[in-house]
């Protein structure tokens, strides 16, 4: 029989699944690396920066604080404003970065392997406690090997080992790496990098949806902004129509164009019905002024030319005409030359 059979079993197969396990290892330390350096970069660091400056001067400009735990942004999302609904410190901050530095807010799309770092460092963390477990018992299985025969397996034992050793040699030092950058973070405990990576997504997914809520808020209140600009100039537009026709109605501005009846009365009972005829003709234009007519300097300097010119009288002479010939002979009232076609 074979001593230690199972033992060799397992350090044989730890052997040949080693390469593979190695490559799992070096794909998930890879994103780990690079979700270190997303965090570290210069857009991420001058955000953090605006955070820390707003958060000293809501709680006491006369006391600064140096830093803060990155755990407790978190908490922005939660503080929120009494004046709108809705709005809360994070969206704040965005908007004032947005204001200042627009282009710092591109680092939420530039976060990808961050938001892979989470699972990464468990499955390179998992790898590593087993090869660690399977170099121990592989150590020990190359120590038992004493016997010729065995110096071929023995050396294919030793082989793995060295290579595995360097790996867990290597993947120690990254740790300390890991856990200094999570504490220039501020966290207090720098052995669950898991969790510490999981806050930064929670934080980016946050202030990807802060950015989101502004960009939509802005849009709507230039939407509100323009409507109030469109109805106001339609009220302007309105009320110098109906100033117009006020003035038009009680002024009389017309009387001296008219003759009087032979008998000496004043004709302003035939105003009244050529001025009624003006407005009449006119009511679609004092109803809302097109848009036309509204780039040709408004409605009213539009009626005053045409009643200028005569237009107006032109437009109404069969009405007035038709209206006259109903009269008697004897009050007939004649045109002024002003109001003739042109």
């Amino acid at each position: 029989s074979i001593p230690n059979i199972r033992t060799k079993l397992l350090s044989f197969m730890f052997c040949l699944e080693y390469q593979s396990q190695v490559s799992e290892y070096e794909q998930a330390i890879f994103t780990v690396d690079k979700a270190f350096d997303q965090i570290q970069s210069t857009k991420v660091k001058r955000t953090l920066e605006y955070i820390l400056a707003i958060g000293n001067y809501i709680n006491n400009p006369n006391r600064k604080v140096v830093g803060f735990k990155f755990s407790s942004l978190m908490k922005l999302a939660d503080v929120k404003a009494k004046a709108a609904s809705g709005i809360t410190l994070l969206h704040t901050i965005a908007g004032i970065i947005q204001e200042k530095e627009p282009e710092l807010l591109t680092f939420v799309e530039e976060m990808d392997h961050v938001a892979s770092a989470e699972s990464a460092i468990n499955i390179a963390q998992a790898n590593y406690l087993s090869m660690k477990k399977s170099a121990a018992d592989l150590q020990s299985e190359v120590s038992s090997l004493t016997n010729a025969e065995d110096e071929k397996m023995k050396a294919y034992f030793a082989e793995t080992l060295e290579s595995c050793n360097k790996l867990l040699g290597c993947h120690e030092e990254k740790l300390e790496q890991y856990q200094k950058i999570v504490l220039f973070f501020g966290e207090s405990s720098s052995n669950d990098i898991a969790g510490f990576f999981g806050n930064w997504n929670k934080f980016i997914a946050s202030f990807r949806a802060s950015i989101k809520f502004n960009v939509g808020l802005a849009k709507k209140r230039l939407a509100e902004e323009k409507k109030k600009k469109v109805e106001k100039k339609l009220q302007k537009e309105e009320k110098q129509a109906q100033r117009f026709k006020n003035t038009l109605r009680q002024s009389g501005k017309f009387a001296p164009q008219l003759k009087k009846s032979p008998r000496g009365k004043p004709g302003g009972m035939r105003v009244s019905l050529v001025i009624d005829d003006i407005l009449a003709d006119n009511e679609e234009l004092f109803q809302g002024p097109s848009e036309q007519i509204s780039q040709k300097n408004g409605i009213v300097k539009q009626i005053s030319h045409g009643l200028q010119k005569g237009d107006t009288f032109s437009r109404l002479r069969g009405k007035r005409m038709q209206k006259l010939k109903k009269e008697p002979s004897n009050e007939n009232i004649s045109m002024s030359p002003t109001t003739k076609r042109q």
